[in-house]
């Protein structure tokens, strides 16, 4: 899924995830089996649960869980994407 982000936009997103701390990660595996479309479908997709605190909050208490579905082909980006930041980080430490 690709979203246009229009440079203002594209700053306050980037503004809040630097603002936010991952403090926790939760993942699963589920098999949908139908939809609302499909009365048999077979398709796997992973929940990935992210627990969020802004950094300006100090209590755990206060942080919150983003769930996010992803097909394979969107895991498979997702991947890619984790691939290239860490590639990333490495040429970064090694400078």
């Amino acid at each position: 899924m690709s979203v246009t982000l229009t440079p203002t936009k594209c700053l306050e997103e980037i503004a809040a995830i630097s603002s936010t701390t991952l403090l926790d990660i939760n993942w699963s595996v589920r098999l949908v089996t139908a939809s609302s479309k499909v009365s048999s479908l077979q398709q796997p997709i992973v929940l990935l649960q992210l627990r969020l605190l802004d950094k300006s909050c100090n209590d755990d208490e206060q942080a919150k869980w983003l769930t996010v579905e992803l097909n394979e082909d969107e895991l498979n980006s997702f991947v890619e994407k984790l691939k290239q930041m860490k590639n990333l980080m490495w040429a970064l430490e090694k400078k």
